[in-house]
């Protein structure tokens, strides 16, 4: 808190307690990764930024299944929170791309990087320019927009279909209907879009067509199947 407050580091990560009766100034962002369970502590986590006639945003991410809980807070809060979308991994890979486009074009400007330049040359010897650059972002960029990737990867889907894993299975009793009913209930999928569902001791597999992988994960994540609580997410990409 000290080294935050003295604007040593730019990003703090707080429970509650810090989100009364601390003042720190210039706090351009408050980041709600929870929605806030009653109405006051919402104002009280906002409220860190935005201080002293000050602007700031204030951002809060919300499933579905809080929508209610949304509008309790705009009601409290007598203030209308404008809806967003969030960012694709591309989206973040392009902006963190044009920072970094801007901070060569810094460097460039200040002409005072000479030193540089010879270590380039040397780098660059025997290389194509363009796959030096492409070799350099990869290490600068390194796991940004790689998701996207692995996701669409071997899985082992059938075509035009993605693996979802769930981390319950036979210990639970859960059966292949009760996931087929659970996922056309909360999504309007048909059962018979449904693929392939293999089921382990711990964990299940459960294929979904492609366009519909988010809304199943959206809606079925955190939810309940057979009085079972459940974790939903993209399998990942089978490896050698």
């Amino acid at each position: 808190m000290r080294r935050f407050k003295g604007g040593m580091i730019d990003v703090l990560v707080a429970t509650d307690v810090a989100a009364r009766g601390i003042d720190i100034s210039n706090i351009s962002h408050v980041v709600n990764y929870s929605i806030p369970q009653n109405p006051e502590a919402y104002v009280h986590r906002i409220g860190r930024t935005g201080r002293a006639g000050r602007e700031g945003v204030a951002i809060t991410f919300v499933t579905p299944r809080e929508e209610r809980q949304l509008r309790l807070i705009q009601s409290f809060a007598k203030t209308k929170i404008k809806r967003g979308k969030l960012p694709t991994l591309t989206d973040v890979l392009n902006a963190r791309i044009a920072v970094l486009k801007d901070r060569m074009q810094e460097f460039i400007d200040d002409k005072k990087f000479d030193t540089y330049l010879e270590l380039a040359k040397g780098v660059i010897d025997g290389i194509e320019p363009i796959h030096a650059i492409a070799s350099l972002l990869k290490f600068q960029l390194e796991g940004i927009g790689q998701g996207e990737e692995a996701s669409e990867g071997e899985t082992g889907a059938a075509p035009g279909m993605v693996r979802l894993f769930m981390n319950v299975g036979r210990q639970q009793r859960i059966k292949a209907s009760d996931i087929i009913k659970s996922i056309a209930e909360k999504t309007g999928i048909s059962g018979k879009a449904i693929g392939n569902i293999n089921i382990f001791d711990k964990f299940t597999f459960v294929e979904v067509p492609r366009d519909k992988a988010e809304k199943v994960i959206e809606a079925m994540h955190q939810s309940m199947i057979s009085g079972k609580k459940v974790a939903v997410a993209k399998a990942k990409p089978k490896t050698g």
